[in-house]
């Protein structure tokens, strides 16, 4: 006679081969081969061996890089007529995050792929404009904004407040010797009924006629993209113990959608030759 426990275990094990049989023919209506997946009765949960099997049931992973000529080699030797893995892909671009996720296994509507088999472009900043963008938006001190102009000076060009071009010299010169002044004005006015008088007081720059009033930056901001030059006005802070001067790119707005819609452009031109849909977003499956 089988006790309480017993009893329990050989329904347990029963009732496992029975859905370890039902789950070998549901496989058996999507695909050839079993699916390396079991039933056991521990919480009757399915659990996978396929990293125990030879080989994997299917090819998927991330391939992920910074260089666009690499991200089209990667997806033209799965989607090219030559090595045509996948019927069709699709790619998608984000011009906020310059970057591009081509989904190679995603399949139709009839049959769709499982999503997992992606390749990842996301280009990278170049270090001059990095530099650029480390100045413009906060504060530089004399120093700072000198050593700025110094340190690029291959990538700049200089305009003084009439609009004409300063030597890189006499302009980081006027940037480290500009001095402030404290002016005191008094106006007094007398008329048949009162006097008054009042007094202002007021900074002003020495010599600030030899400032920049522009620096004309030139650089590559992405790898792989074309230069583009930053027009950026330059503006001096008095308010404070110590001199100081913010930068400000002007039409940045425009400088963005433009660096994004040529990256844009340049994937669609590259994959043009592929089968391959590009789209603009994102795409999670």
């Amino acid at each position: 006679m089988f006790d309480r426990d017993t009893l329990l275990e050989l329904q347990k094990s029963e009732l496992n081969k029975q859905l370890n049989s039902q789950l070998l023919d549901t496989a058996a209506l999507f695909q050839e081969e079993a699916i390396p997946a079991m039933l056991v009765p521990e919480n009757f949960s399915v659990v996978g061996f396929e990293n125990r099997l030879e080989h994997r049931t299917r090819f998927r992973g991330l391939f992920s890089t910074e260089d666009i000529k690499s991200f089209v080699a990667y997806v033209t030797d799965y989607v090219g007529d030559e090595t045509p893995l996948y019927a069709n892909s699709q790619v998608f671009v984000n011009g906020d995050s310059m970057s591009a996720t081509a989904i190679l296994n995603v399949g139709d509507l009839i049959v769709p792929g499982h999503c997992d088999h992606t390749a990842k472009l996301s280009i990278p900043k170049t270090a001059a404009f990095k530099a650029l963008q480390s100045v413009c938006g906060h504060r530089q001190g004399q120093q700072e904004l000198s050593d700025f102009i110094e340190d690029w000076k291959d990538r700049i060009t200089v305009e003084g407040m009439s609009g004409e071009q300063m030597n890189l010299s006499v302009a980081i010169n006027a940037v480290r010797t500009v001095t402030v002044e404290r002016v005191r004005e008094i106006e007094s006015s007398i008329d048949q009924f009162e006097n008054s008088a009042s007094v202002m007081e007021r900074e002003a720059a020495k010599n600030k006629k030899d400032l920049p009033a522009y620096i004309n930056f030139t650089c590559v901001p992405y790898a792989g993209l074309s230069e583009v030059t930053f027009k950026i006005r330059v503006s001096m802070l008095t308010g404070d113990v110590r001199i100081g001067f913010t930068l400000r790119v002007v039409g940045q707005e425009e400088h963005d959608e433009q660096i994004a819609e040529e990256f844009k452009q340049k994937i669609n031109i590259n994959l043009n030759e592929l089968p391959v849909e590009v789209f603009i977003g994102g795409f999670k499956p």
